[in-house]
């Protein structure tokens, strides 16, 4: 299981400490939809396997950079970035001990990132020249956006949480102390213990989605693990796994699909 720290991001990512003001840094939807996936959009690429390699901060900003390009309109979820550059030349971060995927996020934006294919991800294999080869990839060239966040001790509302998705997916952190025990075949939605709903992030995803009742979101633990790679976690804010308390997104706001 890959591992991050809430710390260390870089200057450029702009933090929102107080709920209020993150709710009213986007113009609200009015009526939000009950359910919504980016998947139904064809906006959110493959599940991926991080391996024996905490590198969960790498997969969870590099799907978020791929959802992004997709909607954008410039790519489709075929898209394949390399998380093997990320987790080798993003120097913010520790490669398989950890790291902060809004930096992450931000570091993509600013350098580009090559494709899978040039560097299939195996984080044992340290391939030559990975960080100072020219990028034959995708480049964003961004200058507009930056990655915006929301980490604090107060859990944003479902509400906001929802707003933000509506826009793009979001990066996210959660508290997977107990997921190991996601068992899709006697419930698919998983409800966290309380305590570790109440804080200790320590894993990043891609949240895609959300119903009346739960968050859909995409791991890194491979497809063979959950629904294809998914879990379905609770929205009661109680058992939530600590969704609310840890998210990203980037500043520059688009027109919501719905």
């Amino acid at each position: 299981m890959g591992t991050f720290s809430s710390g260390g991001d870089k200057s450029t990512i702009k933090n929102y400490n107080n709920v209020d003001s993150l709710a009213a840094s986007i113009t609200p939807v009015k009526g939000l939809p009950t359910g919504f996936d980016w998947r139904n959009y064809s906006a959110v690429t493959l599940p991926k396997n991080q391996g024996q390699c905490g590198s969960c901060w790498a997969f969870s900003a590099t799907g978020f950079l791929e959802s992004e390009l997709i909607r954008r309109g410039t790519a489709d979820n075929s898209l394949d970035l390399a998380e093997q550059f990320m987790t080798k030349c993003d120097t913010t971060s520790y490669g398989c001990n950890g790291g902060y995927p809004f930096a992450a996020a931000d570091f993509g934006l600013k350098n580009g990132l090559p494709f899978e294919s040039t560097y299939p991800y195996n984080y044992n294999y340290n391939y030559a020249n990975i960080c100072t080869s020219p990028i034959i990839g995708r480049t964003f060239n961004d200058i507009v956006s930056s990655v915006g966040k929301y980490s604090s001790s107060k859990k944003a509302s479902n509400t906001t949480i929802a707003t933000y998705l509506l826009q793009r997916p979001l990066m996210l952190g959660v508290n997977a102390n107990d997921w190991s025990g996601y068992a899709p075949s006697k419930s698919q939605v998983w409800s966290c213990k309380s305590s570790n709903s109440k804080g200790g992030i320590n894993h990043a995803v891609l949240l895609v989605g959300y119903t009346s009742s739960y968050w859909i979101i995409k791991n890194s633990w491979g497809t063979n693990w959950g629904l294809g790679g998914y879990i379905y976690v609770t929205k009661s804010t109680s058992y939530n796994c600590g969704i609310g308390l840890y998210f990203g997104w980037l500043t520059n706001t688009l027109t919501p699909v719905v």
